[in-house]
């Protein structure tokens, strides 16, 4: 790639005669590619500042002054001068280099570097100039000339994603002796993850860098490398103009609240990016308004921008949408509902929480899971966002390793992979997590979400945070509800005292069960109340609307026909978790032969009557106001 970018016009011979000439600038003449390999792998750094700074192009380096010195004295110490730079993506690993050659270009470095450059190169930019997928002789010698050119120039190579040239041993043995010998310097830039997979595990590279860990900029920080940025990054556009400093502050407060996963000031300045993008193609150049803000924010995370404008207002709808869906469950529905009001509000003592943690107790097959899956598709427009977790699996100690990572794993040939759970929960950042069946995993896999729990953070082996602040936590346990037998009332007690008096059974078992540390914890135990005969018809009426948008047919059911399927679908021990089933063998086969049997008047046909043969105990479909001989269908006979 090399310079060749760079017109004759910018060269120094030619910024001599412009009355823009800085005295003080230290001179870095240009590069020819076709006398120095560094041209052809990597960019000149320094030359790029020189120019930039003799034409005014050049945008100063805000908010890093502190870490800019403490690189400058890592550099100029004698002996070891190597470091690597770690940090996130997007916190500006690179950006703070690009400013260290600032620095060397005005006159601000110690002695020993006034006269360095900085040359910028990768792994993938050597390689892609051998040109020979296979050729390590020849990328050997491309190793050589460039060590030499850094001798003689001198030069830093800056390397981003350093951990790439350590990840062949090639690169590793030629390199090494080299830094050992301080006959070549490097400034190496990548993340937490990359240096413990492939750096961290062979000690003999490890020790011949500093590791200097590049924090993500303070807000104030921020603010002011937007308004640096406009200088650079847009051209004959004012911050001022477009942005004013509250809608700055706003902006990068709803960055921070809905994208924890990255990081300042990239992520500011994509969402900057992303609304100037739909402002030009518009034709509007007025200033950027709130609701441009919310809505860039909402297409970047992926979710609804109502959750981002009115979030109160959408979590006190939200009760009456879970009712509809989840039949016979109010009480728990409300009071799960009213602490995500106070969660959403931030009218909450403890702020760096998850949004809720709920233990959801009640017998198989009332709606446990059902409610996690309608929270995530109402909060987040799909039940996709839904980060499931079968604790059944995590019954063991190891199992531990599943979620986290294995630790100890040192292999520099194969990447360690980014662990499943950090990367869901990254996927889905406001998504729901449900622990299925809580009870069934290890007291130790349950003790690591505890910290989660207080927290709203936990780290992988890799050192990756997984930042669940943002995140539903549901719980399920069948603790005390094993067992189902239909509730009958007795003489002397109510259905609702004795589905009380199994709700107190069944939290005793849950306290004796459960660690107190982990109880402590939660935000609600929601007990989920069995189902009723009233409850199951009201759900074979939803499943009946959705049989209807299927076959575009109104369905009529006549009461004993309803009442059949009650007593058919319903079985206590298992709630509504065999409806489905139920439907399509009791239903959905008569419909299905009703169909074949009458193709024509079936097509013509608005509406479907479904009876009940009581001789036969079977569902009878006939097409409705058909004035022809019914065509009746063979059903299922009572089981």
């Amino acid at each position: 790639m090399g310079n060749d970018h760079r017109q004759e016009s910018e060269r120094p011979a030619d910024a001599y005669s412009s009355q823009k000439v800085k005295q003080s600038l230290i001179e870095f003449p240009y590069l020819d590619d076709e006398d120095y390999v560094c041209a052809n792998v990597g960019r000149d750094l320094t030359y790029e500042a020189y120019v930039d700074l003799i034409y005014d192009r050049a945008s100063p380096i805000r908010g890093r002054d502190r870490e800019m010195s403490d690189l400058l004295m890592l550099l100029s110490r004698p002996g070891m001068r190597n470091v690597i730079i770690l940090g996130p993506s997007g916190v500006g690993k690179t950006v703070l280099v690009e400013g260290l050659a600032q620095c060397i270009v005005k006159g601000q470095a110690p002695p020993n570097l006034r006269k360095t450059r900085i040359i910028a190169t990768s792994f993938s930019e050597i390689w892609g100039y051998v040109g020979d997928s296979d050729n390590w002789g020849k990328y050997i010698k491309i190793l050589k000339e460039i060590v030499s050119e850094c001798q003689q120039l001198p030069a830093v190579l800056f390397m981003d994603e350093i951990h790439a040239i350590f990840a062949h041993r090639y690169s590793v043995q030629f390199v090494l002796p080299r830094l050992s010998r301080g006959e070549l310097t490097i400034i190496g830039a990548t993340t937490d993850q990359e240096y413990l997979t492939f750096i961290e595990p062979q000690p003999a590279v490890a020790r011949r860098f500093h590791l200097y860990r590049l924090k993500e900029p303070s807000r104030s920080a921020v603010e002011e490398m937007i308004m640096e940025s406009f200088k650079g990054r847009y051209k004959g556009v004012s911050a001022g103009s477009l942005l004013s400093r509250a809608e700055m502050r706003y902006l990068i407060s709803q960055s921070d609240t809905y994208m924890p996963f990255e990081y300042h000031p990239a992520k500011a300045l994509r969402l900057i990016d992303k609304i100037l993008a739909v402002k030009t193609l518009a034709g509007d150049s007025s200033p950027i308004k709130r609701e441009e803000i919310r809505r860039a924010v909402a297409d970047s995370v992926g979710i609804p921008v109502e959750a981002i404008a009115a979030p109160v207002e959408q979590i006190q709808a939200m009760e009456n949408v879970l009712n509809a869906h989840i039949l016979g469950q109010q009480e728990a529905i409300a009071r799960l509902c009213r602490r995500l009001i106070i969660a959403r509000a931030r009218t909450t003592v403890h702020r760096d929480r998850p949004q809720g943690v709920f233990l959801l107790a009640g017998p198989t097959g009332v709606g446990k899971t059902e409610l996690a899956k309608a929270l995530a598709a109402y909060l987040n427009g799909s039940d996709r966002e839904l980060v499931r977790l079968d604790m059944s699996t995590y019954s063991s100690e190891a199992s531990i390793h599943t979620l986290l990572g294995v630790p100890g794993v040192s292999s520099t040939e194969v990447a360690q992979r980014v662990p499943a759970f950090t990367r869901m929960v990254k996927e889905h950042p406001y998504g729901v997590l449900l622990l299925d069946e809580i009870e069934k995993a290890h007291p130790s896999v349950i003790l690591l979400f505890l910290h989660a729990f207080d927290t709203g953070r936990m780290v992988d082996v890799l050192g990756n945070p997984i930042d669940l602040r943002n995140m539903v936590i549901l719980m399920t346990t069948n603790l005390g509800f094993s067992v189902r037998q239909p509730i009958i009332a007795t003489p002397g007690q109510t259905v609702s005292e004795i589905i009380r008096q199994e709700e107190a059974a069944s939290l005793k078992m849950i306290r004796q069960y459960f660690p107190s540390e982990f109880l402590g914890r939660l935000d609600e135990i929601l007990f989920f109340k069995p189902l009723t005969h009233e409850v199951m018809r009201g759900f074979i009426g939803q499943k009946l609307r959705r049989l209807e948008d299927a076959i575009e047919k109104r369905i009529h059911l006549s009461e004993d026909a309803m009442s059949f399927l009650c007593e058919q679908a319903f079985h206590p021990e298992y709630g509504a978790r065999d409806l489905n089933r139920a439907m399509d063998n009791l239903l959905g086969y008569p419909l299905a032969l009703l169909r074949f049997h009458s193709d024509e008047t079936w097509e013509k046909a608005r509406s479907i009557k479904v009876s009940l043969n009581s001789s036969k105990g079977e569902l009878v479909a006939e097409i409705d106001k058909l004035k022809r001989r019914k065509i009746r269908s063979a059903g299922v006979k009572r089981s």
